[in-house]
C-alpha cells in the first residue's frame, strides 16, 4: 500500500504550491497527477476567457489555488460555489472558466487528476468521463488506509482556520 509521501517520491503525484501573501501559511494541501501538472503548465494557458470579465483562466486558477491552500473560505461573487461534489467521492474545483477534478484523500488534502475548459466540459457533457478518470486514478494509486473522504458537503472536505 502506498502513502502520499511514497507516491510523491516515486513521481506519481506532485505537490502543488503557490506563493501566498506575507504572513499567510499553507492551511490545506494540494497534490496533482502528471496529467494535472501538464494541464497547469500547458493546457490551462490555451483556455480563453469566456465567463470572467476580469481574470484570464490561468489567473482564475491561481486565485482559486491561493484561496484553497491559504485556507480561505471558498466563496466567490454572485453566489458562485467553487467546490462541487460528484458521485464516488469525486469533487470539482471550479472557476468561471475552468474545471478541476479530483478527490479529497483527507480533509484539507485534495488530489487533482485533470482540468479542462469549463465551456467544453459543459458543452461536451464531460462530467462523467472526468469523474470516471478520477475514480480510476484514485483506485490505481493503491493508497494506504482510507481512500477518500465521504460526504457531499464542503464542510466534510475543507476546514476554515479560526
Amino acid at each position: 500500500m502506498a502513502t502520499i509521501t511514497t507516491l510523491t517520491e516515486g513521481g506519481r503525484l506532485v505537490a502543488i504550491n503557490v506563493e501566498l501573501p506575507a504572513g499567510i501559511l499553507p492551511h490545506r494541501l494540494l497534490y496533482g497527477t502528471a496529467r494535472f501538472r501538464q494541464f497547469l503548465e500547458v493546457d490551462l494557458h490555451a483556455i480563453r476567457r469566456y465567463w470572467d470579465p476580469e481574470l484570464e483562466p490561468a489567473q482564475q486558477v491561481l486565485a482559486l489555488l491561493e484561496a484553497y491552500i491559504g485556507g480561505y473560505p471558498l466563496l466567490f461573487q454572485r453566489q458562485y460555489w467553487p467546490l462541487k461534489p460528484h458521485e464516488d467521492g469525486i469533487w470539482e474545483l471550479k472557476t468561471p472558466d475552468v474545471r478541476i477534478f479530483g478527490w479529497f484523500r483527507q480533509k484539507d488534502l485534495f488530489i487533482a487528476v485533470n482540468g479542462m475548459d469549463a465551456t467544453e466540459v459543459k458543452a461536451g457533457h464531460y462530467y462523467g468521463p472526468f469523474v470516471r478518470e478520477a475514480v480510476w486514478h484514485r483506485q490505481s494509486l493503491d493508497l494506504d488506509g482510507g481512500i477518500f473522504v465521504e460526504g457531499d458537503d464542503p464542510d466534510d472536505v475543507v476546514s476554515v482556520p479560526a
